[in-house]
């Protein structure tokens, strides 16, 4: 087990969240407001092509349904 600390480097940052990436424990941290999740790099690949998939049905679904499309709220 590596006993460094970890040096995350920034990949994104949004006002929903951050997305750094720690090159000595080969590991995602995802940080949304108080909560921070740690995934290998295929988990988090795997996790977010699940959630684009879903993005593009909930975007598809509220273009045939409602009068107006889904907004991002920032």
């Amino acid at each position: 087990m590596n006993k460094e600390p970890c040096v995350p480097e920034y990949l994104a940052a949004t006002a929903f969240g951050q997305v750094l990436i720690c090159k000595k424990c080969e590991r995602v941290h995802l940080q949304l407001q108080n909560l921070s999740l740690h995934f290998s790099v295929e988990s988090f690949i795997g996790i977010t092509n699940t959630l684009n998939e879903a993005t593009g049905k909930i975007m598809a679904h509220s273009k045939k349904t409602m009068r107006k499309p889904l907004a991002i709220v920032k």
